[in-house]
C-alpha cells in the first residue's frame, strides 16, 4: 500500500524493522509539507539532513528492502500463522487474557494482558529462559537515561484509550514476530508465562 492510500503526509521507516542495518531510515513527505531541521552543514538530504551518508547502511537497506519484497507473500502468511497459534495458546492456558491486538491489524505484533502479572518481573523471569519479549515501545525504555525534565509521558496511554484500566498497563506484553520465529517459539513463551506466573505465586 502507497503512503497517499494511507493518508500519510510523512511516514518514517526504520531498516532494522525489515532486518536491515541499524541506524539508517527513510523518510516519505507528500508534496507541499512544510519541513524544518536543526541539522546544518553540507546541505545533503535536500538541506533537511547534512551530512555524509552513511553509504555500508543505504546498501545495507536497499538489500534488506529487495529480500523483503521478494518474500513479503510467504513471511506475511507466516507471520499471521505464528500469531493466530499464540493467540489460541493464550486463550486456552490463561482464562483471564486479553487480547488487545485486533484480528485484522498487523500480524507482525501481538499486545495482550495477562490481568496480576506483574509485566516487569515476567521479564525478567522470561529472559533468564532465554525468551525474550516487551512491554511497550522501545523509546518507552529511555525515560530513565535522558536528562531530568527533558522526559514527557506518553498520556493518556494507548490501552486507555481503548478503554483498558491504567492498572492493565502493568499486566501487558508486547511481542513482536518476524522470520526467524518457528511455531515452537508460540509454545515457549506461553509456557515461560506459565512458569513466571507460578514463580511469582500468580494464578491466572
Amino acid at each position: 500500500m502507497r503512503p497517499h492510500a494511507l493518508g500519510a503526509e510523512l511516514l518514517s521507516i526504520s531498516a532494522h524493522k525489515i532486518g536491515g542495518p541499524k541506524g539508517i531510515g527513510a523518510l516519505f513527505a507528500s508534496a507541499g509539507t512544510k519541513m524544518f531541521t536543526t541539522a546544518f552543514g553540507g546541505g545533503q538530504e535536500r538541506g533537511l539532513r547534512s551530512g555524509t551518508e552513511a553509504l555500508p547502511l543505504i546498501v545495507g537497506f536497499a538489500k534488506a528492502v529487495e529480500i523483503t519484497m521478494a518474500n513479503r507473500e510467504t513471511l506475511g502468511r507466516q507471520v499471521a500463522l505464528l500469531n493466530l497459534r499464540l493467540r489460541e495458546l493464550l486463550q486456552a492456558e490463561f482464562k483471564a487474557v486479553q487480547i488487545n491486538s485486533r484480528t485484522d491489524g498487523s500480524p507482525y505484533i501481538l499486545n495482550f494482558t495477562l490481568p496480576g502479572l506483574d509485566n516487569k518481573k515476567a521479564l525478567g523471569l522470561l529472559s533468564q529462559m532465554g525468551i525474550y519479549v516487551g512491554t511497550a515501545a522501545a523509546c518507552e525504555s529511555n525515560r530513565h537515561t535522558v536528562p531530568e525534565g527533558q522526559w514527557r509521558d506518553k498520556h493518556p496511554l494507548v490501552l486507555e484509550l481503548a478503554g483498558y484500566p491504567k492498572k492493565d498497563t502493568r499486566s501487558t506484553f508486547r511481542v513482536s514476530f518476524f522470520a526467524n520465529n518457528h511455531p515452537e517459539d508460540a509454545d515457549a513463551l506461553v509456557g515461560g508465562l506459565k512458569a513466571a506466573a507460578e514463580g511469582l505465586g500468580v494464578a491466572l
